[in-house]
């Protein structure tokens, strides 16, 4: 007999042709890894509720080794406590006005900018409310940290909007401002034609992103304090949440795709170019690009970046997930309000009954989560329902389209088939997707569950196969599907 026909479901290639394509035309709502994919859980909240709609999360770990974790809407900022709850801790008698929230932390404090309102900000283990920060500091859209300086970017300085300029604080004092050879503290107008600052990424060296250019900042002490240096040109972003930062890398969109930077070679690869990005243009509604969302899971190698396919969509409605170990991409078709890295703030025996309602059984979401194990959980989202929500709840429905095989003129005729799923439980199913031509359209078949054997019973007689499997109730891994298909000459 000989080896069975395998078609693995390789890296997520829908830009490319269906017939020969080298990877799977579909990966959805599955978590890509090196040699296959894996389930992805739906959102299982494990707070109450924010009073609006989520703008920004952050969290923070203090001296003490304390977690606390920070949540913004439109008009208020939070913190949550072990019993899951958001206390406003707001300041007093301010209501400010939020786009987006951006947040930082500089030793023992947490920084946070609205973009229109005076930075704030919140010393852990000593503050009650957000305060605005002293030294008068300019109003500022995006906020990072440069080795011992706080970086504002895209400021407003005296009543002027200066979108192209930045300003950093004091050598190590988050509270001077005053531009001052002494200090340290400056402005600068970035020179060129880079347009707004965008972003201002951290580190020991900073990457300034604006519209066309992302720029590199590196401390070189006074009179200079900070040299600057553009090594991208026109080459930008203007989608400034969606940049999104790991140890090594910066990933973040650049309007013709997404791409990765590499903080040490200043090496930039493009991520989506004939891979993924006809698709992502095609789902995205266009003016929604400026809103989307990029978050880094801190305990796995993978970025997530959440949009709207239209404009007229509240909440965000598409998730596309990128493994850059693997280097492979899926996507996901899930609602969220906002999506950031996280963790947990931990929950004692005395607390769970107050978040459980005193029933384990009844609760909504597991009583041995990472949402209740101190400093565990990496990655959040907000539902619907303005509650911060892990990815813990029923997997969702993933599907895989195989590539298209076929193509000698014969007739290829398929009885069955057999999905290499890992399933833990999980039903498995198939459905054939045949043409005769490649000037046909494919026709999906009904979908087969598997015999006792662990095969698929799908009878087709075409010139074109590939087959779509579904995948209810989760899996381990999903890898591929393997058969035997017998030649019947052509018509």
């Amino acid at each position: 007999m000989p080896d069975p026909i395998q078609l693995p479901f390789g890296a997520w290639l829908p830009d490319l042709p269906a017939n020969n394509n080298p990877g799977a035309l579909i990966a959805k709502n599955c978590i890509p890894g090196p040699q296959s994919y894996r389930e992805l859980r739906s959102l299982a909240s494990f707070t109450d509720a924010l009073d609006g709609p989520a703008k920004g999360v952050f969290w923070a770990r203090n001296e003490s080794d304390t977690v606390f974790a920070f949540a913004g809407d439109m008009t208020k900022l939070y913190l949550l406590d072990a019993s899951t709850s958001w206390t406003d801790v707001s300041q007093a008698a301010t209501t400010y006005s939020a786009d987006f929230w951006d947040f930082v932390t500089f030793e023992n404090r947490v920084l946070a900018t609205d973009g229109s309102s005076n930075i704030q900000f919140y010393d852990l283990g000593l503050s009650t409310t957000f305060d605005d920060l002293a030294g008068s500091p300019p109003h500022a859209k995006v906020i990072g940290v440069v080795r011992d300086f706080v970086v504002l970017g895209n400021i407003r300085d005296d009543a002027t909007f200066k979108q192209d300029a930045i300003a950093w604080s004091g050598f190590n004092n988050t509270e001077l401002w005053t531009p001052s050879r002494a200090t340290q503290s400056d402005r600068l107008s970035l020179r060129g034609n880079g347009g707004a600052v965008r972003r201002v990424v951290g580190g020991q060296t900073g990457f300034i992103f604006q519209e066309n250019s992302v720029q590199k900042m590196d401390y070189v002490g006074p009179p200079t304090v900070f040299r600057i240096d553009e090594f991208a040109t026109s080459h930008g972003t203007n989608a400034s949440r969606a940049v999104t930062a790991t140890k090594d890398y910066v990933f973040y969109y650049a309007m013709d795709g997404f791409y990765r930077l590499d903080r040490r070679t200043l090496e930039i690869r493009p991520l989506s170019a004939d891979r993924n990005q006809d698709w992502f243009t095609h789902e995205i509604a266009p003016a929604e690009i400026f809103n989307m969302v990029g978050a880094a899971a801190r305990l796995h190698p993978i970025i997530y970046w959440v949009f709207r396919t239209s404009s007229s969509v509240t909440n965000y409605d598409r998730m596309l997930i990128y493994n850059w170990v693997a280097d492979r991409f899926s996507y996901a078709e899930i609602e969220t309000q906002f999506i950031g890295g996280f963790a947990s703030t931990g929950a004692n025996l005395d607390t769970l009954d107050t978040v459980l309602g005193g029933d384990i059984d009844a609760a909504s979401i597991p009583v041995d989560t990472n949402a209740f194990a101190g400093g565990v959980l990496d990655l959040i989202a907000f539902d619907s329902d303005n509650q911060a929500a892990a990815f813990e709840g029923p997997a969702l429905v993933a599907e895989f389209d195989t590539t298209e095989f076929g193509g000698s003129g014969d007739f290829i005729y398929l009885d069955h088939l057999r999905p290499i799923v890992d399933s833990a439980g999980g039903t498995v199913e198939v459905a054939p997707l045949t043409r005769n031509g490649l000037s046909a359209t494919p026709v999906l078949g009904s979908f087969v569950s598997l015999n006792r054997l662990g095969n698929a019973n799908v009878r087709t007689n075409r010139q074109y196969h590939r087959y779509r499997v579904r995948i209810t109730g989760g899996f381990e891994h999903a890898q591929r599907v393997e058969f035997e298909p017998q030649a019947r000459g052509s018509r």
